[in-house]
Order: C-alpha cells, then structure tokens, then sequence
C-alpha cells in the first residue's frame, strides 16, 4: 500500500507535464498566425489612412502650352464654397515643370479648395471633397486670360471745395471724385489666400480730362489703382480753373492687367459751366454721382439709374431758394441712335445745399454700349429773364446680349506665314494684344464692327466684320517697307510680348517627364510626413514579431 501512495504523486507530476507541453505546442503554432494578423491588419491600416496621390499638369487654355512657376495651394474647407478654411494642406510651386504631385494625408470625406496661380493669368480655383482609397490619379488644369475686360466707371462728382453744392468758378479749387468697379467678379471660392490678392485685382488706369468750349485739354492727371475683385475703388481729383466757360470734364477707365488678354475702355462725363464768381441773382442746377445697377447687366434686365440733383436760386444775397427741376433722360447706342427717352419736373430739394437722390428704370432689349445722358436746369418763375445754368451728367454704360459671341483674331506673316505675336488689335471698341501662337480673344455683341491690326515692322491692316455667331478672322500682315529683312521685325523689336506682374512668379521653361516634387521652402508636406511615421511604426512592428516569433520556437 505504501508503495501504490508513493507511486500516485509521480504520474500526477507526468500528467501536469504532458498538459503543458501540449499548451506549449499551441502557442508555437498559433504565434505566426499572431504575427501575420498583426502584419495584415497594420498594412491595411496604412491603407485605409493613405489618400489618393494627384499629379496636376498646367497648360495655356488658349495655346495649349505648357505652363511653369505654377503656385499650387490646397486647404480643407469649412464648406463647399470656402468660406472659410480649417487648415492648408498644399503649399507648393512647379518651378521649371509644368506639374505638381502631392497625396491626400488621409482618405477622411472633407471639402478641398484647390488654388492655382500663375503670373498674367487668372487665378485657377476648384472645390471639392476626396475621399480616395490611395489611388493615383493624373489631373490637367487650364489656365487662361479674361477676355473683354473692362472697369465700369460711376458716380462721377464735381463739387466747389469751398461752397457746398455750389457751381465752381475760377480760382477755387473743384473736388472731382468717381467710383471705378473691378473688372473682375464671380469668384468660385471665398477664401483668397493671403499674399495672392494681386492675382484677384485687377490693374486698372484712371485718367481724367478736362476740356474748355474748343476741346483743348486744360487738365489731365491719372491713376493707377489694382482693384480686387467685386470691389470699388474711390479715385478723387482736383482742378483749379483759371477762366470761366463751359468745360467737359471727363474720367476714364482702362484695364491694363496682363491678366487680361483684351479690354475696352469705360467712362463718365460731366458738361458743366465755370463761373466769374459766386453765384447771384441767377438759377443753377447741379447734378452729380450718376450710376447704373447692375454693373454688368444682360439684356432684359431691369436696369436703375440713379443719380443726385440740386436747383436753386440765388439772390443778390447769395441766400437761395430751392426751385423745382426739370430733368431730362436720353440713351443712346454706340451709333447716336436714340433708343429710350424721357422728361419730368422733379420737387424742389428740402434745402439750398442737400441734394435730392433721383431714380429711373430702364430695361435694355438688345445689349450693346450706351451712353446715358442727364441734364438737369431750374425750372421757376425765378428764372426768367436771369441766366438759367443746366447741368448734364453722361454715363458710358456696356450691356451684354444674352448670347455673347467669341470672335478670334488670328494674325501672321503675309510672306512666311509665321504666326506673329504682340500684335496689337482693336475690334470695334475693344483693344488687344496677340499671344505666341498669334491670337487674341473677344467677347462680342452681336453686330457690324470695325476692325484694325497692326505691328511694328508691318503694314496696318484694317477691316469690317458682321457678328452673329462665334466668328475667326485670319488677317495677314504684309513687312513694310522700311523693314530690314527680318521677316518683319522691326530693328531693335522684339519677337514676342513678355508681360511681368511685379511680385507673382515669372515663366522659366517648360521642362517635360514626370517626377514626385517637394514642396518649395517653407512649404510643409504633411502627407509625405506621415508616410515616413508609419513606415517607421510597420519595421518596428515587424522586428518586434520577428523576435516573438524565433523565440517561440525555441
């Protein structure tokens, strides 16, 4: 009995002992399928967290070349239009490839704006939400120029400095203040990237005139303005007049942006008298700040003209009275013919120095460039038998037909037929220059304009076209005869027009092949950097596996 108690404890120590190798044996086995899940489910990991890769290419949209120097930026998005943004994601700029790549830092659903600058073209915007899966992806951007810009000009003003709503007369200073509007608008996305506003301006001359009873110039001053898009830009003059009369005075505007490969000038007008001194024992009328809203309508689109006018008497006293106005409205096409036209008596101002807002309705049927007029003079038995000064405001107003046509230029050499550009061409109101491939863009209404194309080096050419639908016109210049047999080159001239915006980014070649790019300095790729964190994390894991797995076979 002895022995049998002595023996039971011994075959309980080998039972214990079999349970645990067989445990042990399970282990051995189940670590690499441990270690392969671990692996599996950091790969797919890194997967899911890798956003599509994109390679952006820039090209001219009217030469199809390609573009370098091109400033990529990209944000996330508060919403669909950017107002405002959570952070930037992109910073980065092609140098001398015509391309950027970049990766999505992850494949989470979130609303992108996309910027794209390049020197002399428009700004390039896109919004939109990524939620890729870490696929490639090739994308092509075109970049381009505004066609038939142009800056409306309103609320042209003409004040006395010293004496309120008072004609002006000689050797007081006059006060011409106006409004210039940005020939640029409608932006896709809200948010403007600080440091690239001058890409959403708008370079823009403002010159003013003023002409005597002969058409002399007696004055003229200009100023240069970038506007931003959607805004208004305040231009104030002055002028002192050494003789009484009556004077034009006129202010203009003129887009002179490289972003802009055709313009035509806008303008506003005021005829007005000058007197020997303060007014007395006499009528005046004033009127000021004419405007039209919209400022670029649509045919059948209702149209508000406003404007401000004042009329009174002034007696031996300089003391006025208000008198009633008698205002008269015309409109006329860009041939004199008069197409709207109206009169009425508006009430006397409340007082002798604050002037009454005037507004009229008016709804073009046709688009095209008009000119609205406005005169206004006392109208009271005051002013019989006593000199009786009218006022008259003019507004050079643009309309554009519901269906705008685009007419291209396509200028070349007579004798080689190369294509010639920096070519200057004017269609009817319009002015532009040729680009490298020897072409120029219009916006057109429909109708007959005049046309001419001229080049250093080359005979003038001039001509007429009828527009009703998208039209080419290919005109050949013929080498002039003082030309050297440069093949039209004029001596010293150069071959093309190279335009420079100061401080935005200057063509250097286009260089082609596909290449992943770094950001430029100070740029910070987020996207690479988190590639490289978890490629650190997946060797670690897998030395780390490794060593669980050797040792589980020992």
């Amino acid at each position: 009995m002895r022995l049998e108690q002595e023996q039971e404890p011994e075959q309980d120590n080998q039972d214990v002992a079999e349970v645990q190798e067989q445990e042990q044996n399970k282990m051995i086995h189940k670590k690499p399928k441990i270690f392969l899940g671990i692996l599996f489910v950091f790969v797919a990991l890194t997967f899911v967290l890798a956003g599509n890769v994109d390679t952006i290419s820039f090209k001219d949209k009217a030469t199809g070349n390609s573009l370098t120097g091109v400033d990529f930026l990209l944000y996330t998005c508060s919403d669909s239009i950017c107002s405002s943004i959570i952070s930037q994601v992109q910073n980065l700029n092609s140098g001398s490839n015509n391309f950027v790549s970049y990766e999505y830092a992850s494949t989470e659903n979130l609303n992108y704006g996309a910027y794209m600058f390049k020197a002399c073209y428009l700004p390039h915007e896109d919004g939109y939400t990524n939620f890729g899966d870490g696929g490639t992806f090739a994308w092509t951007y075109e970049l381009e120029k505004a066609t038939s810009c142009h800056s409306p000009i309103d609320s042209f003003s003409i004040t006395n400095s010293n004496f309120v709503n008072e004609p002006v007369v000689i050797d007081i200073q006059a006060n011409l203040e106006a409004d210039a509007h940005s020939a640029f608008t409608n932006l896709l996305l809200e948010f403007i990237p600080p440091g690239f506003e001058d890409y959403y301006s708008a370079k823009t001359t403002i010159t003013l005139e003023v002409l005597n009873s002969e058409g002399d110039v007696v004055h003229t001053e200009s100023k240069t303005y970038e506007i931003l898009a959607d805004t208004v830009q305040n231009v104030q003059f002055t002028w002192t007049p050494d003789d009484d009369g009556d004077y034009t005075a006129n202010v203009k505007t003129n887009v002179i942006d490289c972003q802009c490969q055709s313009s035509f000038e806008q303008f506003s007008e005021k005829q007005f008298t000058v007197l020997p001194e303060r007014p007395q024992n006499q009528c005046y009328t004033i009127v000021n700040d004419l405007e039209a809203t919209p400022e670029f309508p649509t045919e059948d689109e209702v149209v508000t003209i406003k404007f401000n006018k004042i009329s009174n008497f002034a007696d031996d006293d300089f003391s006025k009275t208000t008198i009633p106005t008698n205002i008269t409205l015309q409109i006329t096409d860009s041939n004199d013919n008069l197409v709207h036209s109206q009169s009425q008596i508006i009430s006397a101002n409340s007082n002798g120095v604050t002037p009454q807002n005037v507004s009229i309705s008016w709804t073009p049927d046709v688009g095209g460039s008009f000119n609205i007029k406005v005169t206004g003079k006392g109208q009271s038995s005051l002013c019989t038998g006593k000199d009786n000064f009218a006022d008259t405001a003019i507004l050079g107003f643009f309309v554009k037909s519901a269906n705008m046509f685009q007419v291209k230029f396509v200028v070349s050499d007579s004798e080689t037929s190369q294509k010639l550009s920096g070519a200057k061409v004017k269609f009817g109101s319009q002015t532009g220059t040729t680009n490298s491939i020897g072409e120029v863009l219009f916006n057109s209404n429909p109708g007959t304009f005049n046309w001419e194309v001229s080049k250093n080096g080359y005979d003038k050419k001039t001509g007429s076209s009828t527009i009703s639908g998208d039209k080419t016109i290919s005109v050949s210049l013929n080498p002039s005869d003082d030309d050297t047999g440069k093949k039209g080159k004029s001596k010293g001239s150069k071959g093309s027009l190279t335009f420079f915006e100061p401080s935005s980014p200057q063509d250097k070649g286009v260089s082609g092949g596909i290449e992943t790019l770094k950001p430029k300095e100070g740029g910070f790729d987020f996207g690479k950097f988190l590639i490289w964190i978890l490629l650190g994390e997946l060797v670690l894991i897998i030395i780390i596996a490794l060593v669980l797995f050797v040792r589980g076979f020992r």
